[in-house]
């Protein structure tokens, strides 16, 4: 009798145990969003600024694609360090931009900035 009731005691704990574990970590990236190496400098100049506060700022992303996890939001008024343009799998442009102001660099969706017109070519950023 008294194994019985460990038994069915150890079979209680170890089903609560199961639920107790933590499923890891929330928010997790897919796995396109890593690897990306910090592309070259290529573009000198200036006509980019990132969007105001009242529409959202711009997310810097970990990866080139939307639902990377965002690593910094940057707003209008702080310094940006345009590197250069890349499109994604999707055929999504997206820019590696450094935020100076904070010091973060990510990648931003086009329509994420500023442009301002009469700007020079943005290289590719792994055409060098």
């Amino acid at each position: 009798m008294r194994s019985r009731l460990l038994a069915s005691v150890g079979t209680v704990l170890l089903a609560l145990g199961t639920l107790l574990v933590p499923a890891g970590p929330a928010g997790a990236d897919p796995a396109r969003c890593g690897g990306w190496a910090q592309p070259r400098d290529v573009y000198e100049g200036g006509y980019f600024s990132f969007r105001s506060v009242a529409f959202g700022g711009s997310p810097l992303h970990r990866g080139p694609y939307d639902d990377c996890n965002v690593v910094n939001t940057a707003f209008a008024g702080q310094g940006i360090d345009m590197f250069c343009l890349l499109n994604n799998s999707f055929g999504t442009p997206f820019f590696y931009v450094r935020n100076t102001s904070a010091g973060a660099g990510g990648w931003v969706r086009y329509d994420e900035i500023i442009w301002s017109q009469g700007g020079p070519a943005i290289h590719g950023c792994y055409e060098y």
